[in-house]
């Protein structure tokens, strides 16, 4: 299936506040200054299917090794979230 389709089946997501998640949410292309609040939305967004992994590296222009570790960061960052959920 074309990205194109996937994006018409999932324009948004809904975010961690409860609001929707749209492409115009996203960070700003050319943005210089990554926050970690921009690199979770981003992550967060292919997570969702609102934007492709490829996607993201043509529009945020970082190298796939370091998309990965934002992905790896924020998922460690869940799973740790979740065991402390579970152990109350």
């Amino acid at each position: 299936m074309p990205d194109e389709a996937l994006r018409a089946i999932v324009p948004f997501f809904i975010g961690p506040d409860g609001e929707q998640i749209t492409l115009a949410h996203l960070p700003r292309r050319g943005l210089k200054r990554w926050l970690p609040r921009h690199k979770a939305m981003v992550v967060a967004a292919v997570r969702h299917g609102l934007l492709t992994f490829d996607e993201a590296c043509k529009r945020y222009g970082p190298y796939a090794e370091e998309y990965l570790s934002w992905h790896n960061s924020f998922a460690a960052e869940r799973s740790s979230e979740a065991r402390a959920i579970e152990d109350r």
